[in-house]
């Protein structure tokens, strides 16, 4: 009689976030609060989602965003794009 066993991973990430200019502490205009925002490289990075996908998303309205020097993607906005990954962010 063969005895068969599944075996399953699960894979869990940290990514670490330093102030730098890709984090800025501003104000979300779709918040109506002061927020934390990274630039959609540093989203991307952390959401394990290409940046173009990180764009199509702010066009859509799907993310918070501010434009200035550099865009900016508000951090309350990417809850549901996360997926297993894990951001902390400079001071908690």
């Amino acid at each position: 009689m063969k005895q068969t066993a599944k075996i399953i991973f699960e894979k869990e990430e940290t990514t670490m976030l330093r102030k730098s200019s890709a984090i800025i502490d501003s104000f979300c205009p779709t918040c109506q609060t002061l927020v934390v925002m990274a630039t959609p490289e540093a989203v991307a990075l952390t959401c394990q989602i290409g940046e173009r996908e990180i764009f199509r998303k702010i066009d859509s309205g799907e993310l918070h965003f501010i434009e200035g020097p550099k865009v900016y993607v508000c951090l309350n906005s990417i809850e549901g794009f996360r997926g297993n990954s894990r951001m902390i962010l400079p001071g908690s």
